[in-house]
């Protein structure tokens, strides 16, 4: 879907108010650079061998229900990443940078020298922040070396879990994003605590997280419609494999109880359907259903096959329905995307 031109900047106050109740380097964890695309690494005959297995690990991945995921710290992710999700991924940024009209809200400084993209998949918010700030090195870390191949000169990515030991300087970024990791992250307090420590004192930490659950504009969604029971499901099969999808309420609360300040935090309403009477959100909410509905099958197989231990012909033969009641608007539904940003404190 190509957007028309966006010249609202009001267009996140309208998600807010009016239906309110805003050749690469692969860098691997051990600090190792490997380049993806040459099988010569190292001089160093030493060397070599070790890391050219590393690097070729963290690429050969795993198939898993017809689905690829990724092979570094294998299972800690419980979603695929193969060409279908990544460009799934792409339409969630998309939409969000079309409808905001910005890659961030919390301050970013003057003149940055160091951004910190947490949980990058494919790379494009580290890549138009680095266009952004071309004076900034840009960092990007995810479990999968799935990023395009020319990128601009400020921006790498590196192999890595966040919720791992950082092993970056502290007091290091200007800058730290995180979205849509709310159903990847298993301990919010430590990732808060390590976010904070390897910020400079007075620089911002940005999260932007939906909550998984659709809402109705005029009430409750029955828990017994399919959408409802749906995403209860994959709560429920996510908590099995150590994932609350539940959390994102209680982030800004985490984020103070780490240790930051000014905390604050929005919600906007992404409509998910044609029911808006606006055009602009009509057209939000359209795209935004395909891009769910896209996403039905990505999004259970693992939870439900590995968290309450279904078959793939259960979940794709319940999925038959998921789909169709996505079709229906009777309960002009939306999900709520969170907005949060904590600074570390000055010195």
């Amino acid at each position: 879907m190509t957007f028309p031109t966006n010249d609202r900047a009001v267009s996140v106050n309208l998600v807010q108010d009016k239906y309110a109740a805003p050749p690469p380097e692969i860098q691997t964890s051990d600090d190792t650079i490997v380049d993806i695309n040459d099988a010569g690494y190292e001089t160093d005959s030493s060397n070599s061998s070790i890391s050219t297995s590393l690097s070729l690990s963290v690429v050969d991945y795993p198939f898993e229900n017809g689905r690829r995921y990724h092979k570094f710290r294998e299972g800690r992710y419980c979603f695929p990443n193969d060409e279908l999700e990544q460009e799934r991924e792409d339409r969630i940024h998309e939409l969000m940078v079309y409808l905001f009209n910005r890659l961030h809200f919390a301050p970013v400084g003057v003149n940055p020298k160091n951004i910190l993209d947490l949980v990058t998949g494919t790379g494009m918010w580290a890549i138009e922040i680095g266009n952004r700030y071309p004076n900034a090195n840009v960092l990007g870390v995810d479990l999968s070396a799935i990023q395009p191949e020319w990128v601009p000169p400020n921006v790498r990515f590196m192999v890595d879990d966040v919720e791992s030991e950082w092993a970056q300087p502290r007091n290091h970024f200007d800058y730290i994003n995180s979205r849509n990791m709310v159903l990847a992250v298993r301990s919010w307090p430590r990732l808060f605590r390590q976010a904070l420590r390897d910020l400079k004192p007075g620089a911002w930490m940005e999260m932007q997280e939906f909550d998984h659950l659709p809402q109705s504009q005029y009430g409750s969604i029955p828990l017994n419609h399919p959408v409802s029971k749906y995403w209860d499901l994959l709560g429920s099969g996510l908590s099995c494999l150590g994932v609350n999808s539940k959390v994102t309420v209680f982030l800004a609360d985490m984020m103070r109880d780490a240790g930051f300040q000014n905390v604050s935090s929005r919600i906007l309403r992404i409509p998910i359907g044609e029911w808006p009477e606006d055009d602009l959100l009509k057209m939000v909410g359209r795209y935004f259903k395909s891009i769910l509905i896209d996403g039905i099958q990505s999004m259970a197989l693992r939870p439900l096959t590995r968290g309450l231990m279904w078959s793939r012909e259960e979940v794709e033969v319940w999925l038959v329905e998921e789909r169709r009641a996505y079709k229906d608007d009777l309960f002009y539904s939306h999900m709520p995307l969170h907005i949060i940003s904590g600074q570390k404190p000055s010195l």
